[in-house]
């Protein structure tokens, strides 16, 4: 066999070719390769028509135990390229969120076997065929094809690095580099990932660039010191002098989710809850709730009393094993679904916090990928980080981005139960990880402080704190919560 390329990239993953060319191999992960031996009996029917589909061989295990121990695995391929042809240009077509460019050295290198060419280059080729057209399926004829392309063209695909064992180390590879390439403006494609990087990987210093230079460290001290510098801000004002400070107040009366979430809930307590969420009467001002939040099996009861009065408001529920976590995965799954089936509109769910005190991201990152798939696309995900139980302020501020990157509409600091609940320090490391993720990605996430927000000064500043780090555009039921009990009778007493 000879060897495909150099470089054997990020995965570690090298090609050959056997010598008469009918067959690729590629090394392959241990992961990749359960992977594929899942998914190999389904594998066309997850092809998209007209697609060339690659042919697999096998996949194959090579070990050794003496003179020193050799672990191999490997799948075998069919090549779909034309035999003894040299290809004309190649593309890699995996990519990030920035569409990567080749060098202008490279862009001049037609014809250069040596150069591989990105997907920037593919969607920007010139006489690029789309691959809308049926051209592209093997079964077509000429008469299906446009005129206008109706030319001498050979079109050839070879598929050599289909299986990707794509999970979170992936992902995040991609989105620094978008990352990078935004802040320095140096061109992705020429960006590599440094090792210690990985969220997986305890054993090196653990680091999170928010550009080339800047760790985890760096920017969790950073968003200390600014928080420090904010909060004085924040209490050096006397907000009950300040002429706008009672429409504000009143303003905080609709970014409440009204929460019971005792042992002794039933019927009558959470229609009481629902009235009194959906009829506030401040000043003879008449104000909404943001949402009422009760446990999963009273959602029901809000659901049909909400009809009874005519109204209609969000129903907010913890469901997937709340406040512990400490559940078996598919019962806190099912509890989600339940509770969307019986009317809930949002859920909010607690990380699980064993895997987030060992680090294991991963873990947490596939947890609420799937529970954001049981909520479905109309339901809005919270994600509970119970900030007070990961002990330091870099979990924290990693749980925000696993927690944004599976998938969550809203980051919420507790549930209530803990101990330690929402601080001041701890909301503004979370809205500085939705400021960034804003910033770079475009999306807006939500954050929610939770947990011993009881009086009208506690909630001004959390609302301070969204303002000054996320902007007014934060400051709307959504995208800014508080989730409380207590917090709507304060306001009661003091706009009297």
């Amino acid at each position: 066999m000879k060897e495909i390329g150099a470089n054997a990239g990020k995965s570690g993953a090298k090609f050959y070719l056997t010598h008469n060319e009918e067959f690729i191999v590629k090394t392959v992960s241990v992961g990749e390769s359960e992977q594929l031996n899942k998914i190999a009996t389904k594998y066309r029917k997850h092809m998209k028509e007209g697609s060339f589909l690659t042919v697999f061989v096998g996949s194959f295990r090579y070990y050794e135990k003496k003179p020193k121990e050799l672990d191999i695995r490997l799948v075998v391929m069919k090549n779909l390229a034309a035999h003894l042809v040299q290809p004309y240009r190649k593309y890699d077509l995996k990519g990030i969120k920035i569409r990567k460019h080749n060098t202008g050295s490279q862009e001049s290198s037609e014809g250069d076997p040596n150069v591989t060419f990105t997907e920037g280059n593919f969607m920007t080729a010139r006489n690029f065929i789309s691959l809308n057209y049926p051209m592209l399926n093997c079964r077509s004829s000429p008469a299906e094809v446009p005129e206008e392309l109706q030319t001498n063209i050979q079109v050839r695909f070879a598929i050599i690095d289909i299986l990707v064992y794509y999970n979170l180390w992936k992902v995040w590879e991609h989105k620094f580099k978008s990352v990078v390439a935004l802040s320095t403006g140096k061109d992705p494609s020429q960006l590599k990932m440094p090792s210690e990087l990985s969220y997986l990987d305890r054993r090196t210093e653990q680091y999170f660039k928010t550009g080339l230079e800047d760790s985890i460290e760096d920017a969790v001290l950073k968003a200390q010191s600014d928080a420090r510098e904010l909060l004085k801000k924040a209490f050096s004002k006397d907000l009950s002098e300040q002429e706008t400070s009672k429409m504000d107040i009143l303003q905080i009366v609709t970014h409440i989710d009204l929460t019971t979430l005792s042992g002794d809930d039933n019927r009558e307590k959470v229609e009481k809850l629902v009235n009194k969420a959906v009829l506030v009467d401040v000043s003879k001002t008449w104000l909404k709730c943001a949402s009422v939040c009760v446990y999963p099996a009273r959602v029901l009861e809000v659901a049909n009393h909400l009809n009874k009065v005519c109204h209609v408001l969000p129903i907010a529920s913890v469901a997937g094993g709340f406040p512990s976590g400490q559940y078996h995965l598919l019962s806190r799954l099912l509890e989600i679904e339940l509770a969307v089936k019986d009317g809930a509109t949002e859920i909010d769910v607690v990380i699980n916090r064993a895997a987030a005190l060992e680090e294991n991201w991963e873990v947490i990152y596939q947890e609420i990928k799937m529970m954001k798939a049981r909520c479905g696309p109309s339901v809005l995900l919270k994600v509970i980080l119970a900030v007070g139980e990961l002990q330091t302020n870099e979990r924290i501020y990693k749980a925000s981005w696993i927690a944004i990157f599976g998938g969550a509409d809203f980051i919420k600091t507790s549930t209530g139960k803990e101990t330690t609940n929402a601080t001041y320090e701890s909301a503004f490391i979370m809205c500085s990880v939705i400021k960034m993720n804003y910033e770079i990605f475009g999306k807006k996430v939500g954050f929610k402080p939770a947990g011993g927000i009881k009086t009208v000064e506690d909630a001004m500043v959390y609302r301070f704190i969204v303002q000054n780090v996320l902007g007014m555009e934060w400051i709307n039921p959504q995208f800014f919560r508080i989730g409380a009990s207590s917090l709507l009778e304060d306001i009661l007493k003091k706009t009297k």
